[in-house]
């Protein structure tokens, strides 16, 4: 199958996928960039995160719909996160805010970091039953803030740095900046496998 490259966004996946993380004020897509994203709705299993593998049969699915996200963090409680799908050239982009938190099970820690108005980036690689996600690298920013400052504002208030650029200033960067070498993070990502269940009814 065809390598699908796209991006995701949401600070719920990059909670998982790194320490020190990526945060904006303001979301990365405008209204005219929304799109449909089909490609990704299903069930969807971490079965690796760096160097480390998880058994598949210990996972539960993260679910993908049309316009949101269930996951399930480290205590068996499902956050249900909204999802803004939308395109820049070739790139498909997740935004994400928090739904209504899981009244039965509880508050996930991945919906409460939703509560917060911000905004985190990651990068995915779909190809065939595997995905693959990619935190932005902050190391990567923070080495380069001095230079980006025009291009990407920010404030320094406390660890990790807050990036105030607006809308327009992050679909500009990605445009420049989706292929850069480091500017996403490889070493921490995570691989996901499509769930047998939902593979079989593609």
């Amino acid at each position: 199958m065809k390598t699908f490259n796209s991006i995701l966004i949401g600070s719920i996946l990059c909670l998982l996928l790194a320490g020190c993380y990526m945060q904006s004020l303001h979301p990365f897509y405008t209204k005219e960039k929304v799109i449909d994203f089909p490609k990704i709705v299903g069930d969807w299993k971490v079965i690796q995160h760096g160097e480390r593998y998880i058994p598949y049969s210990e996972q539960i699915p993260w679910k993908f719909s049309k316009d949101s996200l269930e996951i399930v963090d480290d205590k068996g409680i499902r956050s249900r996160i909204k999802a803004t799908y939308f395109k820049v050239g070739d790139a498909v982009f997740f935004d994400s805010t928090a739904d209504d938190p899981d009244e039965q099970g509880g508050i996930g820690k991945y919906w409460v970091a939703h509560v917060y108005p911000v905004h985190m980036l990651c990068k995915v690689v779909i190809e065939g039953d595997t995905l693959t996600l990619m935190p932005l690298n902050y190391d990567w920013f923070e080495k380069n803030k001095e230079k980006l400052g025009k291009e990407i504002p920010y404030i320094e208030v406390d660890e990790p740095i807050m990036f105030t650029a607006t809308s327009e200033q992050w679909l500009s960067f990605l445009q420049k900046h989706k292929d850069t070498k480091g500017v996403f993070d490889q070493e921490n990502a995570y691989i996901l496998k499509r769930s047998k269940e939902d593979a079989a009814k593609k």
